[in-house]
């Protein structure tokens, strides 16, 4: 029994809740503790990627 094709569609139902929700929590407007984390965390990771690189 191939079960390839199960965990493939399973993968593509879990990226199109990820991508809803983030588009959700940073569409324009919004705010809230949960955008504020993600934020802080893309800021903090861009900013060890630039200091590690020479940036």
């Amino acid at each position: 029994m191939d079960k390839d094709g199960v965990a493939s569609f399973e993968y593509v139902i879990l990226s199109v809740c990820i991508v809803t929700i983030v588009g959700a929590v940073f569409k324009a407007g919004a705010s809230g503790p949960i955008k504020n984390a993600l934020t802080n965390a893309m800021i903090t990771i861009g900013t060890a990627v630039n200091t590690a690189v020479g940036g």
